[in-house]
């Protein structure tokens, strides 16, 4: 049977997080929710949205999971690599604080956190390859560290394929960087709307992630817009993307995790309207 959750940004008042779970939650058609994570903000107040995220929580037990995304793990300047490792043990504890054991994490940025320049052996500016390798080997780094604080409290981590200037677009792009990883508490998941957005085609992405896939992002858009690499997070249906050739794909890879909606506002509708939608292409795909 499948299993659906929705996620809980800022652009959700603490009044539609609580109407939401009461209305998808309550009578159990979503199971989970991921939040995003929010601390530590400069003139930005979260108690209000964390006090309704565990409200429902804890009213309705849902299994939590958490989103920690704002961070560039390929940063180069130690202090501030100190700095997001400190967060990342704030946000294990907000993990553990609404009972949850899941967080997903990016890999970060190609090159925006690269301050000084990468060198050849001939001294001149590094080209791209370069500074995408020496951004891949200190997000790694950085990566290894947050799981194996992860594990201490029995957490596992995700991270997913990216649009934009990001580490990690394709399937080969994780494969490559979980085995760089190699820590047993990482696993992939799988964002169809920003495949869709990079260009990539979908299906073969998602054969080709296989049993590693553990778990997904759902949302829609119109495609790639490589111009702006804003994403539209849309609910199922209001862009283009082939889902039947998506939901092809998850039943050949015999896919069990769950499916989590990632718009960038849930409301009751988008989100009983999207897992309906979902519903009806599995049920004509099996």
């Amino acid at each position: 049977m499948e299993r659906f959750g929705f996620n809980i940004n800022l652009k959700m008042t603490p009044d539609d997080i609580r109407t939401v779970g009461e209305a998808v939650l309550r009578d159990g058609t979503y199971q989970a929710i991921e939040v995003t994570y929010y601390e530590n903000m400069e003139h930005v107040d979260t108690k209000d949205y964390n006090d309704a995220v565990k409200e429902i929580a804890d009213k309705y037990h849902p299994q939590v999971l958490v989103h920690i995304s704002g961070f560039n793990l390929a940063e180069e300047n130690s202090t501030l690599r100190k700095g997001i490792l400190e967060e990342i043990k704030n946000c294990i504890a907000y993990t553990k604080w609404l009972g949850g054991k899941e967080i997903i994490i990016h890999s970060g940025d190609r090159g925006a956190g690269i301050h000084v320049p990468v060198l050849r052996s001939d001294k001149k500016t590094a080209n791209a390859k370069d500074v995408y390798e020496k951004a891949f080997r200190l997000s790694v780094e950085m990566m290894q560290c947050a799981c194996d604080m992860a594990k201490e409290e029995g957490m596992i981590l995700y991270t997913e394929n990216l649009n934009g200037a990001q580490l990690t677009i394709t399937t080969e792009d994780l494969k490559r960087y979980l085995n760089a990883v190699n820590r047993e508490n990482i696993k992939q998941v799988f964002d169809v709307g920003h495949c869709y957005h990079m260009g990539e085609e979908i299906y073969s992405e998602v054969i080709a992630a296989g049993n590693l896939l553990h778990h997904l992002h759902i949302h829609d858009n119109h495609g790639p817009r490589k111009e702006t690499w804003q994403d539209e997070h849309l609910p199922v249906g209001e862009g283009t993307i082939d889902y039947y050739l998506f939901i092809k794909a998850l039943l050949e890879i015999q896919y069990q995790g769950l499916y989590m909606m990632e718009f960038y506002l849930c409301t009751p509708k988008n989100l009983q309207n999207s897992r309906k939608a979902l519903l009806s292409i599995l049920e004509s795909s099996r």
